[in-house]
C-alpha cells in the first residue's frame, strides 16, 4: 500500500513540475524584481489567457472534456 502511494505522490510532484516548467517556458513567470533569477510560475496570467478557449470550445471534443472534468471533478 505504502509502495503505491509513494509511486502517485512521485508522479503528482512530477507531473506538476513538468506543467509548471511549461508554463514558464512559455512565457508564463513571475519574478520578484526585475533582476531576480527565480522564476515563479504565474498561474492567473495563465489562467486569463485560456479563459475564452474554455468558455467557448472550438470543437465538441473539448466541450465534452470540458463537461465531464467540471461534472465530475477530481
Amino acid at each position: 500500500m505504502h509502495e503505491a502511494l509513494d509511486r502517485l505522490a512521485t508522479d503528482l510532484f512530477r507531473m506538476f513540475a513538468r506543467f509548471e516548467y511549461a508554463l514558464k517556458a512559455a512565457g508564463f513567470y513571475q519574478r520578484a524584481t526585475p533582476r531576480d533569477d527565480a522564476a515563479k510560475p504565474d498561474w492567473t496570467q495563465f489562467a486569463q489567457s485560456v479563459r475564452d478557449v474554455l468558455n467557448h470550445p472550438a470543437d465538441t471534443e473539448l466541450q465534452e472534456a470540458i463537461e465531464f472534468i467540471l461534472g465530475h471533478p477530481p
